[in-house]
């Protein structure tokens, strides 16, 4: 009786998908100003700092991952345009309110990076919340 022994090699091919940190995905070209906050290393170090718990792979870039967790209503759209079922977001909406989302990402990404310096160990369902807690909002009391 012989023993046979046989060994296999399996082989695969790994595919990676490298977030764009500003140009792609549905917010291409809409957000200028917090596109250039964008480019900050530091800024993009607070992003992964906080958003380490998030699957921010999902998105095409860093970009529509902070637009669409803060302005989740826009969430569905962005999918489907990634899958080529709907249009890119400067199509939906008007320029006033682009232009008012540019500044408001900027605030946000700019608090991002106050925020990792405070809280490393934050996430970003806490860091949301904090951006729309009421008590940022509420005038001093006496």
């Amino acid at each position: 009786m012989s023993m046979g022994m046989s060994l296999s090699m399996g082989c695969y091919q790994r595919i990676t998908q490298t977030q764009s940190l500003v140009r792609g995905g549905a917010t291409e070209t809409c957000f200028p100003l917090a596109s250039k906050v964008l480019n900050s290393t530091r800024v993009q170090k607070a992003l992964r700092v906080i958003g380490h718990r998030e699957d921010m792979d999902r998105y095409r870039s860093m970009l529509d991952f902070v637009f669409c967790e803060i302005f989740t209503d826009y969430k569905p759209a962005c999918f489907l345009f990634y899958e080529d079922k709907g249009p890119r977001l400067k199509k939906m909406v008007g320029a006033k309110d682009l232009a008012e989302c540019d500044v408001l990402l900027v605030n946000v990404l700019n608090a991002a990076v106050h925020w990792a310096d405070e809280w490393p160990a934050g996430n970003w369902k806490l860091f949301r919340g904090a951006l729309t807690s009421p008590a940022l909002y509420a005038t001093e009391t006496r």
